[in-house]
């Protein structure tokens, strides 16, 4: 799913600025950088590894989140990556459902599902 959501973010370009400020591969805002970089010793968001890293404990920060109201589907996991936790945890609190959200929303986290499960889970291409 990483590497699915690398290739919508930013076509795997490592040193991809965003028009918001997202920074590198992941397309990680500045200031979700520098919230979790720490958690995993990053200092470069322009290196790949460690900007994959900072995504991936976000990811599990999300999961972790989203799971505990109720709503464990990677769907809701991209879509507040995407949209912001806050604002998807807004909508839910609201009783919104998937089908309420903006369709560019629910695009988003459907091409990046649509797209992972195309990548062979050995990793080989």
């Amino acid at each position: 799913m990483l590497a699915a959501q690398a290739y919508i973010e930013s076509s795997f370009a490592p040193l991809a600025l965003g028009s918001h400020g997202d920074l590198g591969l992941m397309q990680i805002r500045p200031s979700t950088w520098r919230e979790w970089a720490p958690a995993v010793t990053a200092s470069d968001p322009y290196d790949s590894y460690s900007n994959v890293m900072v995504a991936a404990v976000y990811f599990d920060y999300l999961r972790t989140t989203l799971s505990k109201q109720g709503h464990p589907e990677r769907e809701w996991m991209l879509c507040a990556y995407n949209w912001g936790p806050d604002k998807v945890l807004q909508h839910l609190a609201n009783g919104g459902r998937w089908e309420d959200l903006a369709a560019a929303r629910r695009q988003y986290a459907e091409e990046v599902l649509r797209l992972a499960e195309t990548i062979p889970a050995d990793g080989t291409f």
